[in-house]
């Protein structure tokens, strides 16, 4: 059997991220420490009132401030150290772990300096799942701010959100819709829980579409854009964590928030359906005002994800791209390669490349000419775009060999998106010309992780020596 190689030649000095848990509870914190381990997050817990609490912040990727079981002394020195660490910029984003109960003051202070979360410590999955959406969202940031750079005068930059809009390639919203009030799906019977959160929604001017059913829910998510959804939970949970779970599973619906209501009969573990995809669980009763918050917290930053998403994958000038396969051209990926690297080394996270290289592609030339050969490259670069993250950048290098580029990603998880690309390509018919039955398309590929003491010329070039090896 041939095995295929992912060099990580010297040592690799990025890591996928460092959390620092500003908290004093460090026994009820090691169930989130381990299933943040699992997932190659790095968490450790620091006292924030030790000397070292702002060291630790300083050198972290996120900050989390346990606010929830806290003396008011260690949540207001928490706070004083993601404050002076700069916690509030994109580079080093917070999630506060707060109690519903807690005063409109301190949520509000909280709200300052990054995400607040409501989720329990019992419920770890929950408050991974947040921390790991704070990074993805990120990434989003710091790309769009790099790509935008890297374009400098080439594109009107105009068009890059501050406030981001819902795109119409994941929302199918037009432009004037995305300047549209907030629309929410509501999915449950009417309660009275559920006219009153509806009530205090559609005071600020929120569309709330109600499905009395998982049926009518599926069919209005599939129809139409929304950017949180509510399911009113009572004694039969299983309908609508297969909601959850089908939205986790749909590109266009991953991101999409969804709030479950849990009312006095629902004997559902709250983990569980954090795992299942629930995004923030709130217990009857309700304080409706204070729910219709939380539901448009998650509705405006739904819009941010959304936004920097648009501009990835829609800002692509002219000049920037090969004509033939619709990606990055080779100088436009020197240049924003450079970028990335630089990043990279003073974040210190991983970056990753790989290398494509389609198999039979002078073959097609042989028997069937240039733009059959020519055709299958671009359905091939048109699937691989669809198939990596926004965050990720593809470039055409030569007749046929692509790059890809991975921010923040480590070769193990750059594997993972790697070896789906092969496999949907090899699994999907393309045409080689009109009235083509067409065939399916191999990839050979390199994956390797950029060293932050290496010049861009010695990792494409590794790259592309794994990708040969590969291929032998």
């Amino acid at each position: 059997m041939k095995t295929e190689t992912i060099v990580t030649t010297r040592v690799q000095k990025g890591r996928r991220a460092r959390i620092v848990c500003l908290s004093s509870r460090r026994r009820e914190l090691e169930g989130l420490r381990l299933l943040l381990a699992s997932d190659g997050l790095a968490a450790e817990v620091v006292e924030p009132t030790s000397v070292d609490a702002a060291i630790c912040a300083h050198e972290a990727d996120l900050i989390v401030i346990d606010a929830g079981g806290a003396a008011t002394s260690r949540r207001d020195a928490a706070i004083e150290v993601a404050d002076a660490a700069g916690a509030g910029g994109a580079a080093r984003p917070v999630v506060s772990l707060c109690s519903p109960a807690a005063p409109a003051r301190v949520k509000k202070r909280l709200a300052a300096l990054g995400e607040v979360a409501f989720t329990p410590l019992s419920a770890p999955a929950g408050v991974a799942a947040r921390i790991k959406s704070a990074l993805r969202l990120r990434n989003l940031r710091d790309e769009a701010r790099l790509r935008s750079e890297s374009f400098g005068g080439e594109a009107d930059m105009a068009g890059a959100p501050s406030l981001p809009s819902a795109p119409r390639a994941i929302s199918g919203r037009t432009e004037d819709e995305a300047a549209a009030p907030m629309s929410i799906l509501a999915i449950g019977a009417p309660s009275r829980h559920f006219l009153a959160a509806r009530a205090a929604l559609e005071a600020r001017s929120v569309n709330v579409v109600a499905a009395v059913s998982a049926g009518t829910a599926f069919d209005f998510l599939e129809r139409d854009p929304f950017d949180a959804a509510l399911a009113f939970i009572d004694d039969e949970a299983a309908q609508t964590l297969n909601i959850c779970a089908v939205m986790r599973r749909n590109p266009r619906l991953y991101d999409t928030p969804v709030l479950a209501v849990a009312g006095p009969d629902c004997c559902e573990d709250f983990n569980q359906m954090y795992t299942r995809g629930v995004s923030d669980i709130v217990e009857t009763p309700i304080d409706a005002e204070d729910f219709a918050d939380r539901a448009l917290a998650h509705a405006q930053r739904f819009r941010r994800i959304v936004g920097l998403r648009r501009f990835l994958q829609d800002t692509r000038p002219a000049r920037t791209l090969d004509a033939e396969s619709g990606l990055f051209n080779s100088s436009f990926f020197g240049r924003h390669f450079s970028r990335l690297t630089t990043h990279a080394q003073k974040t210190g996270r991983p970056l990753s490349l790989a290398a494509f290289r389609l198999r039979d592609f002078n073959e097609v030339v042989a028997a069937d000419g240039t733009e059959a050969a020519e055709m299958l490259l671009r359905q091939a670069s048109e699937t691989a775009r669809l198939l990596v993250r926004a965050e990720d950048f593809a470039a055409r290098l030569g007749q046929d060999t692509f790059l890809i580029a991975m921010p923040s990603t480590s070769t193990e998880d750059g594997g993972v998106a790697v070896r789906r690309i092969c496999g949907m390509l090899a699994h999907t018919r393309f045409k080689r010309r009109l009235n083509d039955r067409g065939g399916t398309i191999s990839l050979n590929y390199g994956l390797v992780a950029h060293n932050a003491d290496d010049p861009i010329e010695r990792t494409v070039a590794t790259a592309l020596a794994t990708l040969k090896a590969n291929a032998a």
